[in-house]
Parts: C-alpha cells; sequence; structure tokens
C-alpha cells in the first residue's frame, strides 16, 4: 500500500504519492505575473524558494470554477511546482500493483494510470513529468523557457 494524496476534478478523483507532495499550504500569497495566462495563477514563496502555482484543471482543460484555496506543493524531486486543483481530498492507502491504464479521454495525457475503488470509485494518479511537459511546451510557445536549475530531468 502506498499513501496517496486524493484530490478531485471535473468530479473525478486524482492522486499523488504522498513522496511527490511536500506540503499543501492553506490560502496562500500569490503574486500574479504579467502575462501570465490562465494557466499560470502565479508565484509562491515556499520557504525561500519562488514556485510557479499552476492551475491543473485549466492546464486539463476541465471546465470546473471552483478552486480549492489550498495549494499542493511537489517535492523538489518531483518538479518545483505548486498546483491548484478544484478541491483537496484526503490520504489514502492505495495498492500500486493495482494500477491499470487509462482509458478515459481528455486528461490521460497526464494520467499514469487508473486505481479501482470498490466503494468509491476509481483513482487517477497523475503523471508529474507529463504535466510538467506541458507546462515547458506552453512556455516554449510563447517564447519562453521554464526549467528549474539543477533539473537534468527529460
Amino acid at each position: 500500500m502506498t499513501l496517496t494524496l486524493v484530490f478531485q476534478m471535473a468530479g473525478q478523483d486524482y492522486g499523488l504519492e504522498i513522496d511527490a507532495v511536500q506540503e499543501i499550504i492553506e490560502s496562500p500569497a500569490v503574486y500574479p505575473v504579467p502575462k501570465g495566462g490562465h494557466l499560470l495563477k502565479g508565484v509562491l514563496n515556499v520557504h525561500g524558494e519562488v514556485l510557479p502555482v499552476v492551475d491543473l484543471p485549466a492546464l486539463l482543460n476541465f471546465s470546473d470554477a471552483s478552486r480549492d484555496e489550498r495549494i499542493i506543493v511537489l517535492s523538489p524531486e518531483f518538479r518545483s511546482l505548486a498546483l491548484v486543483v478544484c478541491k483537496v481530498g484526503r490520504i489514502l492507502p492505495l495498492d500500486l500493483e493495482q494500477l491499470m491504464e487509462s482509458v478515459d479521454v481528455g486528461a490521460d495525457r497526464c494520467v499514469r494510470g487508473v486505481i479501482e475503488r470498490e466503494d468509491e470509485g476509481p483513482v487517477h494518479l497523475l503523471d508529474t513529468d507529463a504535466v510538467f511537459r506541458i507546462i515547458e511546451r506552453i512556455f516554449k510557445e510563447y517564447g519562453g523557457d521554464y526549467g528549474p536549475e539543477g533539473d537534468d530531468r527529460g
């Protein structure tokens, strides 16, 4: 069993292995970035490190209007990002050996797979590398570059 932070977007449960989560910050001060667009909510100072705050539902083309005031900060090993989601849920033990390929369309380009739960429905495990690749592509489309120093993951 692996502890997993479960959160919601578009009425579905998504998850991040707890090792990927540095912390959850309650109502942090997010500073806007000029020309940041609707995907980049701004930046956030987390213990002296400035992180981009990405609106994950907008990035995945979900139309949910509500966003949780809490922000999920990813551990540095899993990218230097802070994520806004629709609703931060709870931490649950999930059996990763039950991970199945996603058959959902749309967000599945950012999903490693799905774990079915008997009582509460599936949890779609987020692929942080895929999310990061989309963000990098968007930055390049606008003539910029996003890649924290020392990040040699590809």
